[in-house]
C-alpha cells in the first residue's frame, strides 16, 4: 500500500481537513492547487495532446502526518458515526 494519496474536490480546499486526513491515515496527502484539474485534463484529452504536460507543470501542496492517528480516533469515529446516520 502506498505511503501517499492524492485528493481533489471541495474538501481538498480545506487545509484543516487535509492535515486531519494525513494524520488519521498516517499517509502524505497531496492536493492539486490549480482549480478545475479535471476540466483541464479533459480539455487536453479533447485536444488530443497530453504529451506536453509534465509533473512539474502541475502545482500541488503536500500534507505530511504530524501527529499519531490515535489522537484523532475519537473525532474520526464520531464523524463516521454521523455519516452512517445520514441515510
Amino acid at each position: 500500500i502506498g505511503q501517499s494519496i492524492s485528493i481533489d474536490g471541495g474538501l481538498s480546499a480545506n487545509p484543516w481537513f487535509c492535515q486531519f486526513l494525513a494524520d488519521v491515515l498516517q499517509k502524505s496527502v497531496t492536493v492539486q492547487t490549480g482549480g478545475e484539474i479535471t476540466a483541464f485534463g479533459t480539455a487536453l484529452m479533447a485536444a488530443g495532446n497530453l504529451d506536453f504536460i509534465t509533473e512539474q507543470d502541475v502545482q500541488h501542496r503536500r500534507f505530511d502526518p504530524q501527529t499519531n492517528h490515535r489522537q484523532h480516533k475519537p473525532l474520526f469515529s464520531k464523524a463516521v458515526s454521523r455519516c452512517r446516520d445520514w441515510g
